[in-house]
């Protein structure tokens, strides 16, 4: 009797119907056997017997089959657990951090009237053995001599790290009059501010080197002695009379100062200084 080619196929489905019963597998299997089945039947017999297979994944797939998620949830309790043991441990800190911080010093400021505009210098100084300020705020207003306001700004800094300063100038803002006072004073941090010395790395100083004074322009180079390389760096400059009166104060930017490299830069100084003039140049990463 030729072997009919559904034959071994339906075989191999039988011994996945037993959860239906053994009375109904061995009329089944009789059938195919003694070719008692038409292939019809045969093909019907397949179709509803890999419907049923389907049916049995579907609903082990639904209700679950084995102990993987127990173990998966038991993972995630412990990953969840983790997290929440690091972010307390960090908060902590960051609260420790904070109640330590002395807070940051103003040590020197000075100012002068360009036209109507305020310009300034401030000196920043950050007391702490180990902890770096990022982002520091201060704030510059002027009074005229009734105590009435005559402008206000809020300045913010890139970083000062622990026992540095950071000495900054600009153009403020513009005043109808001369200022009777001008106040600076550091604003309040957060305490994500607030970062230990061991994130943040040490500070590395950057070096102005080169320096001259032409009739309308200061330039210089920014060097850079140490291993990290600054998309962005900040030069300062500034010039005090005889008496340390502030007569001149501006700044500008170069980008990309590698390790071991130096930029160079140039600061208009619109005629105000000469080649007898001293001048402070500070850079800093920004």
């Amino acid at each position: 009797m030729d072997e009919n080619p559904y034959n071994s196929r339906l075989f191999e489905i039988l011994d996945l119907l037993v959860p239906l019963g053994n009375g109904y597998r061995m009329a089944l299997q009789s059938c195919i056997s003694n070719n008692n089945c038409l292939v019809v039947q045969r093909k019907e017999i397949m179709k509803k017997s890999v419907l049923f297979v389907v049916t049995m994944l579907l609903l082990c797939s639904l209700v679950g089959c084995s102990s993987s998620p127990t173990v998966n949830e038991s993972t995630s309790t412990v990953t969840s657990e983790e997290k929440t043991e690091e972010k307390q441990a960090t908060s902590e800190s960051s609260r420790k951090e904070s109640s330590d911080f002395e807070g940051l010093k103003i040590v020197a400021s000075g100012w002068y009237l360009d036209g109507k505009y305020l310009k300034y210098y401030i000196d920043l100084y950050n007391p702490s053995d180990s902890i770096t300020v990022d982002l520091p705020k201060y704030s510059v207003t002027a009074r005229d001599a009734n105590g009435v306001l005559l402008g206000n700004r809020d300045h913010t800094l890139s970083i000062i790290y622990p026992g540095q300063h950071f000495i900054y100038g600009s153009q403020g803002f513009s005043v109808d009059e001369e200022p009777s006072t001008v106040e600076f004073e550091p604003l309040a941090y957060k305490d994500y501010n607030l970062k230990d010395v061991s994130i943040t790395g040490e500070y590395e100083p950057l070096e102005v080197v080169n320096t001259a004074i032409r009739s309308d322009k200061l330039v210089g180079e920014v060097s850079n002695p140490g291993t990290k390389t600054y998309d962005k760096v900040i030069v300062v400059a500034l010039s005090k009379d005889e008496s340390g009166t502030l007569i001149f104060v501006d700044s500008t930017f170069v980008d990309d100062v590698k390790p071991g490299e130096s930029v160079a830069f140039d600061i208009s100084h619109w005629k105000k200084l000469d080649e007898n003039s001293v001048v402070e140049y500070y850079a800093y990463e920004w």
